[in-house]
């Protein structure tokens, strides 16, 4: 399943549920992701960019 697929069955569950402590769940995951990105230097966030940019082409190189 590619990415855009697999964000829109995560948004059908997040509109199906009902479960609150879920949705604070995802909310945490979310704001604490935020939290780890933004301690990062701006090179690690750049690296990490790349990264993703070659997995999502299914590159192989490594860092």
């Amino acid at each position: 399943m590619d990415i855009q697929s697999e964000k829109i069955e995560l948004i059908k569950m997040l509109l199906a549920t009902t479960d609150a402590s879920l949705l604070v769940a995802v909310r945490n995951v979310f704001e604490k992701q935020q939290t780890v990105w933004t301690e990062l230097s701006p090179e690690e966030q750049e690296q990490i960019e790349i990264k993703i940019q070659e997995d999502n082409r299914g590159d192989q190189l490594d860092l």
